[in-house]
């Protein structure tokens, strides 16, 4: 670094970079209507099952996979809100 401090990456904060980069592919693809039901409800049971272990098991109980949890929070979020807006556009054409 021009700073001269040293930075180095983790596993942890590596998976968090890769899952931000999924998540604006992820977010990207939606908005362009390329995802179906079965998208949504998949992303769905991901939230579902990423929460229940978060809570439930030690292990996961980490900020790296706190952060994928939320990651997959908006994930969902987005989806159904990109949905809400598409069918209330359709809506508006007739």
């Amino acid at each position: 670094m021009a700073s001269g401090a040293v930075w180095t990456v983790s596993l942890g904060d590596a998976i968090v970079a890769l899952t931000i980069i999924l998540l604006f592919v992820e977010v990207v693809r939606s908005a362009r209507g390329a995802a179906s039901l079965v998208d949504h409800l998949l992303g769905i049971v991901l939230f579902a099952l990423c929460a229940v272990e978060f809570v439930l098991r030690r292990e996961a109980a980490t900020q790296v996979f706190f952060v994928i949890v939320l990651a997959s929070l908006i994930d969902v979020s987005a989806g159904f809100a990109l949905a809400v807006s598409r069918t209330s556009r359709g809506r508006g054409s007739r």
